[in-house]
């Protein structure tokens, strides 16, 4: 009976009750932040398949773990939860690289592309510079990394690839 209690033990019985509700509180927010990593992390493809246009999803959900992980709460996460937003964390870093490699190659495509003549002013000159681009085009479409281009994005290659085929007619 609670009535039984001298002030000390009420008071104790309050520090106690207030503690255990600021860890309730704590878990709680820890929890918050598991949902909205798990939110963030729900509608992204699998590394194979990230293009560009998921580059914002992408950075955004990491961003979303990396304040988890900095979060003064993180301490609340179970050992399986902090191993599996590390896992997510290094997953995305994976999507983004995948990304990253990606953009490259079409960069490297569009200066290769981009360094030749008109196909109205193609000389015979050309012809060692247009076979390198194509063979640049060649080693995207059968990279790794050609499934992170955009349907938009393998469409533009695909007709660099027969301009310059059409060049070396």
């Amino acid at each position: 009976n609670a009535g039984n209690l001298t002030p000390d033990e009420k008071a104790a019985v309050e520090e106690q009750k207030a503690d255990l509700e600021e860890m309730l509180e704590k878990i709680e927010k820890a929890k918050e932040r598991m949902d909205k990593v798990d939110e963030a992390l729900n509608n992204l493809p699998e590394a194979e398949e990230v293009t560009s246009e998921d580059k914002e999803a992408i950075e955004k959900a990491l961003e979303t773990i990396e304040e988890l992980l900095a979060d003064e709460n993180v301490g609340n996460l179970t050992e399986n939860q902090k191993e599996a937003v590390e896992k997510q964390k290094s997953d995305l870093a994976e999507k983004l690289e995948n990304i990253k490699k990606a953009e490259e190659r079409m960069d490297k495509v569009e200066d290769s592309f981009d360094s030749l003549p008109e196909a109205n002013e193609v000389t015979s000159e050309d012809k060692e510079d247009i076979e390198e681009a194509l063979e640049i085009i060649e080693d995207l479409l059968k990279d790794e990394n050609a499934g992170n281009l955009t349907p938009d994005e393998k469409a533009a290659v695909e007709e660099q690839k027969a301009d310059l085929e059409e060049m070396l007619e």
